[in-house]
């Protein structure tokens, strides 16, 4: 009797195991079920204007072929958190054609859901890796895996006049000529508390770009509680937005992107003027110019934004500005760093600066450590809620400040400076600049100095016997000019 059971069991497990179901190219609707998982996709299917489709909790979808899933009518994957639906591809390196919806904005039918759902291995020739939305705003894709998938415009997901909605969804590793992530093309789509990590853009087309998201025509997504980590691309290695696209980031972290020309975190142009409230941007890199955020005929507006830790081949090592005019409120940005100019923050061709409780901090450079202007930027500061610049670096000029000789004088209104009295030491030219400032890192002195290999850059420096370390030191700590020789 013991042996009949077993081998009834065994018989039901391989029922349930080699229950495939082939669906051949043509229309689908109904119900796909668990029981006849997995579904093998055997041709180009599509959910016709008026149908439906449901896919139950922990079916398979394998495409057998390059093929390409469009839905015209309505479409229901909502799988759970221990029984996800996954969509993959039976060969890997062939890979399939993705979903892609049409017009569904229109069709009369309710909205269209992906719920734990895994969508990998999907190779479009077009746009939309996994998913392509084409004027069809009422998708929602929540708790979602969309991961090795690539395009050419949006490796994970593509937006086309479509403001999807997408929650609580990772978005990792997928690649596209342009918009690594996600594409957005006139389009503003919700992302909610999601990750987008590990996606490369490999176009090098001069205008695009977009390692995590690209937002293009108009395009102005809302992020919140968003993690764009590690993607990289040409230009704009997290975000990149172009003509008019203005997204709004709230509570966003931004680390750890790269690009082999400008943006690491961040790349606007062309009328472009994201807000940022409460975010952090660290620890993106660009060859060129512009390592935390690189700004071109825009207007951005930062509030509680912290800028730290990014670096520049050669300009502007946590913001690049290029006839733009950004606005700063409560944002710190320290210790960024540029192999030529601006360590903080580069100001170019008529840019405008406004900074209100602004601390700009141990910024690097070879010249305008802090901040450097040219070709008639300038830099506007609230003489209310003040502004700290201090204890930035430069090897050529300019420790905290630089601006060349055709930019109109620069009134600095600061509440802590690095000294009480600067000289062209700190900011350079000192002809180009007023100072008014209530406090002061370094303590100053008006006589000699002493430095010796035995001293320290805690002495005084004030007698032989309490020497500095350094001549460098010195050079702060000291106040004299050209009226006022001190040695």
């Amino acid at each position: 009797m013991k042996k009949i059971t077993i081998l009834f069991c065994l018989l039901f497990i391989a029922t349930i195991s080699f229950s495939d179901t082939h669906i051949p190219g043509g229309n689908v609707n109904g119900i796909w079920t668990y029981a006849n998982s997995p579904y093998i996709i055997d041709g180009q299917i599509q959910i016709q204007l008026g149908d439906e489709l449901t896919i139950e909790p922990g079916v398979q979808v394998i495409f057998s072929g390059y093929y390409k899933f469009n839905i015209y009518g309505r479409f229901v994957a909502q799988g759970t958190a221990v029984d996800t639906i996954i969509f993959t591809a039976q060969d890997t390196t062939t890979g399939w054609n993705s979903i892609r919806f049409w017009n569904t904005n229109s069709n009369g039918q309710d909205s269209s859901k992906f719920g734990y759902c895994k969508l990998e291995y999907s190779k479009s020739s077009g746009s939309g890796g996994a998913i392509y939305c084409g004027t069809s705003s009422d998708i929602l894709i929540q708790n979602c895996l969309i991961t090795k998938n690539s395009a050419g415009l949006g490796g994970g997901i593509c937006c086309h006049s479509s403001n999807t909605r997408i929650v609580n969804v990772t978005i990792s590793k997928n690649s596209a000529e342009y918009g690594g992530g996600i594409s957005c093309t006139g389009s503003s789509p919700d992302i909610i508390n999601s990750t987008i990590i590990g996606n490369t853009s490999s176009g090098t087309n001069y205008y695009f770009g977009g390692g995590g998201i690209l937002c293009y025509l108009g395009s102005n997504p809302n992020l919140v509680n968003v993690n764009i980590k590690g993607n990289s691309a040409h230009r704009g290695g997290g975000i990149q937005c172009y003509e008019n696209s203005s997204p709004n980031l709230h509570n966003v972290i931004i680390t750890g992107n790269n690009v082999n020309d400008d943006g690491g975190g961040i790349y606007c142009y062309w009328d472009s003027d994201p807000i940022l409230n409460n975010v952090t941007i660290d620890g993106n890199s660009a060859n060129d110019n512009g390592g935390g955020i690189y700004c071109r005929s825009s207007i951005p507006t930062l509030t509680n934004v912290t800028i730290t830790e990014n670096s520049a081949g050669d300009n502007g090592g946590g913001i690049y500005c290029s006839s733009s005019s950004p606005s700063l409120t409560n944002v710190t940005i320290s210790k960024n760093s540029a192999n030529d100019r601006g360590g903080g923050i580069h100001c170019y061709l008529s840019s405008n600066l406004t900074l209100s409780n602004v601390t700009i901090s141990g910024n690097s450079a070879d010249k305008g450590g802090g901040i450097y202007c040219r070709y008639y930027s300038e830099i506007n500061f609230d003489p209310i809620n003040r502004c700290n610049i201090f204890l930035n670096n430069a090897l050529f000029g300019g420790k905290d400040l630089y601006a060349s000789n055709e930019c109109p004088t620069i009134n600095v209104i600061v509440d802590t400076f690095s000294v009480l009295y600067p000289n062209d030491y700190f900011a350079f030219p000192m002809e180009n600049f007023t100072f008014d400032i209530l406090n002061y890192k370094i303590e100053q002195v008006n006589q000699d100095l002493y430095v010796s290999p035995n001293g320290s850059d805690d002495n005084s420096g004030l007698t032989p016997d309490d020497p500095l370390l350094t001549i460098s030191f010195a050079l702060i700590k000291i106040i004299a000019d050209s009226t006022n020789p001190h040695t």
